[in-house]
Formats: structure tokens, C-alpha cells, sequence
């Protein structure tokens, strides 16, 4: 997944950004790739209806933000040894059977 100069606002703490306080426009991009499906989970409960299929993976995230003249920008790639990435159903849409992950 991939997003690139994604608006945002920066309300420079978290108390402000509660608050609605000041804030200055900020952007942010990322990137993250999932690889190496390490184990599958399906769960399902008819109670609620809802129902999904989740793969264990490994990630690798990069990440930059800019605001009012500041940056940020990770140094290396950060690779996550636990990640899921997966779908699901529910509502009306619950019923439908889910297409395997590949």
C-alpha cells in the first residue's frame, strides 16, 4: 500500500489535537509492503455477523511528514516481524462468501 503527500493536520500534541486546538496543515507519505504469509486464521461469528480471513505476515514501512517547516523521515526501511493484513465481512454483505487470500 502505498500513499504520497496525504493531508493532515498537526496539532502538534495530543491534549491540542482532543481539543480541536491550533494546528498547522501537514502531509505525510508511506509505504508498506506485507510478504511471507507465516500463518491463516479464518473466524467467523453467525452471532454478530461477521466473519473474515486474516495471513500473519512480515511488513516493511517507510514513512516522511512535513509540516510548517519541519520533516520527518525514517532513516531505513523499519521491517515488522508481526503484522496481519486480511478482510472481512459483515452486515449485509456477510453472507458472501470471502475469495482466499493469495
Amino acid at each position: 500500500m502505498k500513499m504520497t503527500n496525504v493531508p493532515l493536520y498537526d496539532y502538534f500534541d495530543i491534549p491540542n489535537a482532543f481539543m480541536r486546538g491550533k494546528y498547522a496543515p501537514a502531509t505525510a507519505s508511506f509505504e508498506i509492503s506485507w510478504s511471507g504469509i507465516i500463518n491463516r486464521k479464518q473466524l467467523r461469528d453467525d452471532a454478530v455477523g461477521w466473519g473474515g480471513e486474516f495471513a500473519e505476515t512480515a511488513a516493511k514501512i517507510t514513512f516522511t511528514a512535513q509540516s510548517a517547516g519541519f520533516s520527518y523521515t525514517s532513516k531505513e526501511t523499519t521491517t515488522q516481524r508481526f503484522s496481519i493484513i486480511g478482510r472481512e465481512r459483515n452486515g449485509s454483505y456477510f453472507r458472501e462468501a470471502l475469495p482466499l487470500l493469495s
